[in-house]
């Protein structure tokens, strides 16, 4: 598969970012995680609150 790249860029991340914080979520589905950014984005709105409160949960396929 050619043409890899990272699929968002930094400021979809902190619009993800502020979406989440203003939607006050806790519990987050990121379906299709490639370099895995944008949860790192979601996670990083955790970090304001506490950890025990938040999750993440990723899916992805991978074709061979």
């Amino acid at each position: 598969m050619h043409g890899r790249h990272m699929q968002i860029t930094p400021e979809q991340g902190q619009l993800l970012a502020m979406l989440v914080e203003l939607m006050g979520a806790t519990r987050t589905i990121e379906v299709g995680v490639f370099t895995g950014y944008s949860a790192l984005a979601v996670l990083l709105v955790g970090e304001l609150k506490t950890f025990d409160d938040c999750m993440i949960a990723g899916l992805s396929l991978i074709y061979l």
